[in-house]
């Protein structure tokens, strides 16, 4: 008896110490660093207005095209509710350079995951594999409420786990995905 039970809690021990060991830092399976920039459609920033257009593909072009030189692997193509559209903005920066990444800042709620699996998925594919997603659960409520958003916090961090469930189980196929349930009823 004494042995089995010995047994039972050194097999507990092992399998409790095998979650918290892919927690941990492990060298073997460490990326490396990467920079990251920004770029807008326009000039600005926190604190002074903009007053030119909103969309300036010169400086766009300008932009991405000196953090390429400079280094950087990617830039992020942020959101909030009076920016351009980050995906055309996306698009025009991979056309503008050779290697610079981007990472699509992509609030879920706004575009049904399947329909933003493709965005991101034909994106990657014209790109030549230089697109990452930054998923944003929301913003201020502001801005969340100037988008049509009334959920709260929580309610927000729910959709976007369904989001996600529902992202990656399109992301790489090319049949349709058969959902068992109305998507984001909330």
């Amino acid at each position: 008896m004494a042995s089995s039970l010995s047994r039972s809690t050194l097999h507990r021990r092992r399998t409790e110490s095998r979650g918290r060991d892919r927690c941990r830092f492990n060298p073997a399976i460490r990326r490396p660093i990467e920079f990251l920039g920004f770029v807008g459609a326009s000039p600005f920033t926190e604190v002074e207005e903009w007053s030119g257009p909103a969309v300036q593909p010169e400086y766009v072009r300008e932009l991405a095209r000196a953090h390429e030189t400079a280094g950087f692997d990617r830039v992020l193509i942020g959101y909030y509710g009076a920016a351009a559209d980050g995906w055309q903005l996306a698009s025009y920066v991979t056309q503008q350079t050779e290697r610079l990444g981007v990472l699509v800042a992509h609030r879920p709620g706004f575009v049904q995951p399947t329909l933003a699996a493709r965005f991101a998925s034909t994106l990657d594919h014209f790109s030549r594999g230089r697109v990452a997603l930054h998923i944003v659960t929301g913003g201020s409520e502001a801005d969340q409420v100037s988008d049509g958003d009334f959920l709260h916090k929580e309610q927000r961090y729910e959709r976007t786990s369904e989001y996600l469930d529902i992202l990656r189980k399109k992301a790489g196929r090319t049949q349709a995905l058969r959902l068992s349930r109305q998507l984001l009823s909330r």
